[in-house]
């Protein structure tokens, strides 16, 4: 529980981190139940009014740490989700298959990139090779038109 007597006396925390740590426990109570009640939050987060509580789940919400609906008329938190702060056990088996296709598509994102720039490089030589042929052939008709006048 983050009540102001538990947290306040026992620590230094500075509003901002007691701010933080509430926000904290309600992702943590937000991965445990897919429902909670506004009286539960408050009283393991250390807050007295339901204005307070309020702001600190739509503050969770907006920072995308708990996705949910608030439900003033029940005095409940429907949870639709949460990020997690922990990798699970459960986790731990998915997680070098996870990041062995993020590298793989790293490595295909990279490829396509390569193909992209020298596309352009290839590009921009074939315009300066054309470049280069129209400054000659414009020379060479501006020359032809000075002998012929």
């Amino acid at each position: 529980m983050i009540g102001s007597e538990d947290v306040s006396s026992e620590s230094s925390l500075s509003p901002e981190e007691l701010y933080k740590l509430r926000m904290l426990t309600v992702v943590s109570m937000t991965t445990q139940s897919k429902a909670l009640t506004y009286q539960a939050l408050m009283t393991e987060i250390g807050i007295g009014t339901v204005r307070e509580l309020e702001k600190v789940l739509l503050d969770c919400i907006y920072a995308k740490l708990i996705r949910g609906t608030l439900d003033q008329r029940r005095g409940v938190f429907l949870v639709q989700g949460a990020v997690s702060r922990d990798a699970g056990v459960e986790n731990l088996a998915v997680i070098p298959a996870e990041l062995e296709a993020w590298i793989e598509k790293a490595r295909q994102v990279e490829a396509e990139l390569k193909t992209q720039i020298d596309f352009v490089r290839d590009r921009r030589e074939h315009r300066s090779v054309e470049e280069r042929n129209f400054v000659e052939r414009l020379k060479s008709l501006k020359m032809k038109a000075e002998t012929d006048s």
